[in-house]
């Protein structure tokens, strides 16, 4: 299996499914062969790749000990583990479990898969899937929305990074993090990718910007790559891509 990237950020809304799903697709569309694990009750991933699925069997995986589910999305290359309502049990189901931080990491060696890249839709939570995906992953990228408020958010999720890094997962990088939802035309957004880079230099994504395409695109059931292929955020995401592959020789 190839590189595992936990897409996480404890606060919603800063595009990780976005970014988790148009990545994949991307990368897929030149070649690659990538999977996207939804490990979000909302299933935001899943619904976005045209399924329909509740999560039960990836929590069936983590808990009894079998392969995760692996579906197509009728996208060359790309795949998905789907998932859904069924997760928010999670916490409850598996907290009892001896090594539960690990669950997920012994899963996807279960699961059949020669990926090149896998990944990891985290919830909006600091939670136990949360801390799965970390613990399973090679890196993280942490996108973040392109406003000072996102910026506090930043904060607890590095220390959750860097804890997990310390007690689980050496190995564990920080990739980046993914400036979203950029206006690049505002003297907000340049104060914003300054005080990024002061905090993460040389690991400051190139800003994806607020798009009407990439809003369109989940009700479509197709990456934004597919749905509008000149658009600002297809070109966003393709650069995103040649900026995770140049940081993680992919």
């Amino acid at each position: 299996m190839g590189r595992i990237i936990a897409v996480a950020n404890h606060k919603g809304g800063v595009g990780k499914t976005a970014t988790a799903v148009n990545l994949a697709a991307v990368l897929a569309a030149e070649g690659a062969t990538a999977a996207v694990v939804d490990l979000d009750p909302q299933g935001s991933a899943t619904s976005w790749l045209g399924l329909d699925a509740d999560g039960g069997e990836v929590l069936e995986a983590l808990s009894d000990g079998v392969p995760l589910p692996v579906r197509d999305t009728g996208i060359d290359r790309l795949q998905v583990v789907p998932g859904g309502t069924a997760l928010a049990a999670a916490e409850r189901r598996l907290a009892g479990e001896i090594g539960a931080e690990h669950l997920l990491a012994e899963a996807l060696g279960r699961t059949r898969g020669t990926w090149d890249w896998v990944f990891l839709d985290c919830p909006p939570s600091l939670g136990l899937l949360a801390v799965n995906a970390l613990v399973a992953a090679d890196a993280v990228l942490v996108p973040v929305e392109a406003h000072h408020l996102g910026l506090r958010g930043l904060v607890d999720s590095r220390r959750a990074v860097e804890a997990v890094q310390r007690r689980l997962n050496p190995q564990l990088e920080i990739a980046g993090v993914l400036p979203c939802r950029a206006h690049c035309r505002r003297t907000l957004h340049r104060e914003v990718l300054e005080a990024l880079e002061a905090s993460f230099p040389g690991r400051v994504g190139p800003p994806i910007r607020e798009n009407v395409s990439l809003a369109e695109a989940p009700a479509y059931g197709q990456p934004v790559t597919l749905y509008a292929p000149r658009s600002n955020g297809s070109a966003d995401y393709r650069a995103a891509a040649r900026w995770l592959r140049e940081r993680l020789g992919g």
